[in-house]
């Protein structure tokens, strides 16, 4: 089970390794399509302004060539390049655009409003349309997560459908039926490590002070081999540790001294690292204080 930060990863990693993000984006509104279609014959497509709601105009386009009566309310004009192809896309085919707020007339709504990431309860104009969904009688669908979760207030779907991975915290009674859909992320992107990966890595706070955003000890080098000791500790530096120790031998600290600034340095051993008791006391204080 993924989480929020674990599908932005993805989409990040997606991008370096060059997939064709829109290739997705049309997969996954298909995906949509193909499943709500065997529900009703009149639908509803509710979309917001970010890809969530590019994912809603590709579902409502392929509604329209199945021969299904499909209308598109938008509650926010697209920002994304992407949702605002999209759009122009549904507009060239004639699809309409619904302005009224009677939803009981419609068969299934499609809910591409808000997709993963929100912090807290939906602001204005998603809380009142949250709301007008969720009064209506017709069958609802939502796109990857219902608008508004994983808050207290959210679409009370009766089904969801969810691109490539169930994200946490999603079950039955917050998301009804879950129907999880590959949309054609290419290995690589979900199984090796990418500059996605750095998004797990938290922001120091400005007021935090030294040693507040972590403490690494480390143990390297030797005095014929001391480079992996820089790259060791320049790295830690670089991922947000604002104090780090290096153990090395004295030959080895003589020779990696003049390529960091941001270390404190102590040797142990001459040529060879040796365990002294210094280290295993800063590992015991500073560690497991």
């Amino acid at each position: 089970m993924y989480d929020f930060l674990d599908a932005r990863i993805l989409d990040r990693n997606a991008i370096y390794y060059n997939v064709d993000m829109e290739k997705l984006m049309e997969n996954a509104g298909a995906a949509v399509a193909n499943f709500a279609s065997k529900l009703g014959n009149k639908f509803l497509v509710i979309v917001g302004p970010g890809n969530n709601g590019g994912d809603g105009y590709v579902a409502a386009k392929n509604l329209k060539m199945m021969k299904k009566d499909v209308q598109i309310k938008i509650l926010l004009e697209p920002e994304s390049p992407l949702a605002i192809k999209k759009k122009h896309e549904c507009e060239k085919i004639g699809i309409p655009f619904y302005n009224s707020e009677n939803y009981n007339e419609f068969d299934v709504i499609i809910d591409a409003l808000l997709g993963i990431g929100i912090k807290g309860i939906p602001r204005e104009p998603y809380f009142s349309e949250i709301n007008r969904i969720n009064q209506s009688r017709a069958l609802k669908v939502s796109v990857d997560v219902p608008s508004g979760f994983p808050s207290d207030h959210s679409v009370k779907a009766d089904f969801t459908v969810t691109m490539q991975f169930i994200k946490k915290g999603m079950n039955e009674s917050r998301c009804g039926k879950i129907i999880v859909v590959d949309v054609g992320f290419p290995p690589e992107t979900i199984y090796n490590i990418g500059p996605g990966e750095m998004l797990a890595f938290p922001k120091n706070s400005p007021d935090s002070h030294k040693g507040d955003n972590g403490i690494l000890i480390a143990v390297a080098g030797s005095a014929e081999y001391y480079g992996s000791a820089v790259y060791t500790v320049k790295s830690a530096l670089r991922m947000g540790v604002d104090l780090v120790y290096l153990f090395t031998p004295v030959m080895a600290a003589n020779r990696i001294s003049p390529h960091v600034y941001d270390v404190i340095i102590r040797d142990s051993g001459r040529e060879y690292f040796e365990i002294r008791a210094d280290l295993l006391n800063m590992i015991e204080k500073k560690m497991w204080g």
